[in-house]
């Protein structure tokens, strides 16, 4: 498997010989960084507060054979604190588990990003065109703060659906310390690892299940995630995704 192989890199510098100027030189402190950094060659924008880090990837690789590509290179936000999830299946949310982008319901089935149609990187927001299915295209601009990150959407659409404009998932194993809260135009989903919360003034908020071992790191996690619903036409909203 090459995501081991990559890991292991971390531990290259056990290859250097007892001798080499590398154990003998003092620690420094780790240099300021920017707290939002355009990585050009990447296509995507970094941002670091408290310790923590945040990837925004434009999402352009779509084509290349593998399991799971869309869930490891197109979801909207990649954060330190939470793993992400892979589907089980695409027949409903639970065992779709969506976090960290924007899911369609249709005909019994849930679509994700799937194709894309360009997109634009800023240096301190990106935006990005892109399709899930036939007849439906969307354009989202993601920009990112403190708090986390405000996405705005404009769906262009050729059916009436739903769809879910999800945060990450939050880790709620049995024995976590695990609560929910929400209400009119918020939810949010906390634990001792973390927590993460939506807004919407035009949506509905609030806190769904996935499907046991879909999470990256945790077997059991739930994601604070708003449903729209979408009418034939043009449809613009907004969402606020705050990570802690």
């Amino acid at each position: 498997p090459i995501s081991p192989y990559w890991s292991m890199k971390a531990f290259i510098m056990l290859l250097l010989p007892d001798n080499h100027p590398f154990w003998s030189v003092n620690e420094s402190e780790m240099p300021k960084l920017e707290e939002i950094k355009k990585i050009e060659k990447a296509d995507m924008l970094a941002a670091r507060y408290d310790g923590s880090v945040t990837l925004y990837p434009v999402g352009t690789l779509q084509d290349c054979a593998g399991g799971h590509m869309a869930e490891k290179y197109l979801k909207f936000a990649y954060s330190s604190k939470f793993g992400f999830c892979a589907a089980k299946s695409n027949l409903d949310f639970y065992e779709c588990a969506p976090d960290s982008t924007l899911a369609f319901e249709l005909d019994g089935r849930i679509f994700t990003r799937h194709k894309s149609n360009g997109f634009e990187l800023y240096d301190d927001k990106l935006v990005i065109k892109w399709s899930p299915l036939y007849g439906v295209d969307v354009e989202t601009e993601i920009i990112p703060s403190k708090e986390g990150h405000i996405r705005k959407h404009t769906v262009s659409s050729a059916y009436d659906c739903v769809c879910y404009d999800s945060g990450f998932a939050v880790r709620c194993d049995d024995w976590v310390n695990f609560s929910i809260l929400q209400g009119e135009g918020f939810a949010v989903a906390k634990s001792i690892y973390g927590q993460c919360s939506v807004k919407s003034e035009s949506g509905k908020c609030t806190v769904l299940s996935s499907a046991p071992n879909t999470n990256l790191l945790y077997s059991k996690t739930k994601i604070p995630t708003v449903k729209y619903n979408i009418k034939k036409g043009i449809n613009t909203i907004t969402t606020h995704i705050y990570e802690d």
